[in-house]
């Protein structure tokens, strides 16, 4: 099933924002993940589903930037490609965890 924005996959997994649904090569189970690279427009999607959108880019003009960005926190510092062309992370909002705090906690976490 597909509208404009949503996929469901074979597996019922449901992957938001235009991203796709690609079979997972690590379980080899039939499930699926989402593909959120395929999900970029005006912005960068992340999380299991793609469901959260970029609240911050962690470059120094904060413009686009598919390589360092925050979903739901601020970035730690800011992005420079040349000197070392890794995410330098993200200080995530209560409730939220991962490089680019596109991750949910569980409250027993």
């Amino acid at each position: 099933m597909t509208d404009s924005k949503i996929t469901i996959c074979k597996d019922d997994t449901r992957c938001d924002n235009n991203s796709r649904c690609m079979p997972d090569q690590v379980k080899k189970d039939g499930s699926y993940f989402c593909d959120c690279s395929s999900a970029h427009g005006n912005t960068v999607y992340n999380g299991r589903s793609c469901e959260f959108s970029a609240t911050e880019y962690c470059t120094e003009d904060k413009t686009i930037s598919y390589s360092s960005y925050c979903t739901n926190g601020v970035c730690a510092g800011v992005y420079d490609p040349i000197v070392s062309g890794i995410h330098i992370g993200c200080v995530c909002n209560t409730g939220y965890s991962g490089d680019f705090c596109e991750f949910v906690v569980s409250p027993d976490e």
